[in-house]
């Protein structure tokens, strides 16, 4: 996610946080400063753990891996601020 702000003209500090703290605002409800350290590990794990069983409840279906380097997302900026190229 950070490479794609890089790429979009993101570079500082101050942009990163402000940038983080409206992911955490519509995700959580609350900005980075209102959560401790261990509150955020609490939740980046449990995060991870949600992504973990999604990824096994779809791989129950087709029967094998759904993550591999042919589905990867290939893009190339057109605007660099605004509009993306999905290449298929």
């Amino acid at each position: 996610m950070t490479d794609t702000w890089n790429e979009n003209g993101i570079y500082t500090d101050k942009e990163y946080a402000i940038l983080t703290n409206e992911i955490y605002k519509e995700w959580l409800g609350f900005t980075a400063k209102e959560y401790s350290f261990e509150e955020n590990k609490k939740i980046a794990k449990l995060g991870g753990h949600a992504a973990k069983s999604t990824k096994a409840d779809l791989e129950k279906n087709p029967g094998e891996t759904i993550i591999s380097s042919n589905n990867n997302l290939n893009y190339q900026y057109i605007d660099e601020k605004e509009k993306i190229e999905i290449n298929n």
